[in-house]
């Protein structure tokens, strides 16, 4: 049986260390990334003396609802590619391909910080189950990000019905005006169980 792991990759020349992560980034197939929003707390330093004092004179972190600051953010349950995460020179060859993405914006000023690693040529964004993913990705649809998508999903009840479409044609519109790269819309069915049409 071969052996799982190559221990003197290191010991590898430089270019070809680079060549073989090369292929492996390449290797990766485009993935569908799942759109979620929120809103996210991040602690806050506490300034309250009795905190600090029980923490031995270090600053701690709070949750205080005072101090806590909140923001709307995208994020995504798609697993980030492991090149990004495997060594420093897989992560620089990496951001070639995948680069933060999606940071919330409002009026033209980012509000939260891009959490979701995308390759704007090759991955789809699905906008699915949540209907306020929908909403606010397309109030952010006027960022240069969102403007240079290819390839969108859209979930056909949670997201076109809602939205009052009536014919394909009407979302193609609203989309490719709000999205003008856009080259593939992908319309994703519900499962229905049971029951007649009617029900």
């Amino acid at each position: 049986m071969a052996p799982q792991t190559f221990h003197p990759f290191s010991h590898l020349a430089p270019e070809l260390q680079e060549l073989i992560w090369l292929h492996a980034i390449s290797s990766i197939g485009p993935r569908v990334v799942e759109l979620s929003d929120g809103f996210w707390t991040t602690l806050q330093p506490s300034d309250d003396p009795q905190a600090i004092v029980s923490a031995g004179g270090q600053v701690v972190n709070t949750t205080d609802a005072g101090l806590q600051k909140w923001e709307w953010q995208f994020t995504s349950p798609c697993f980030i590619p492991p090149p990004l995460h495997t060594c420093s020179l897989s992560r620089e060859l990496a951001l070639r391909r995948w680069r933060l993405a999606f940071g919330t914006n409002e009026e033209g000023e980012t509000r939260g910080q891009a959490k979701i690693f995308f390759d704007f040529e090759k991955d789809v964004i699905w906008i699915g189950k949540k209907l306020p993913a929908f909403r606010h990705f397309m109030d952010a649809s006027g960022s240069t990000e969102t403007r240079g998508l290819e390839k969108l999903a859209i979930g056909f009840d949670e997201q076109v019905r809602a939205r009052g479409f009536r014919s394909g044609a009407d979302l193609a519109l609203f989309l490719m005006n709000r999205f003008p790269l856009l080259e593939e819309i992908i319309l994703i069915g519900s499962e229905r169980k049971g029951g007649s049409e009617g029900d």
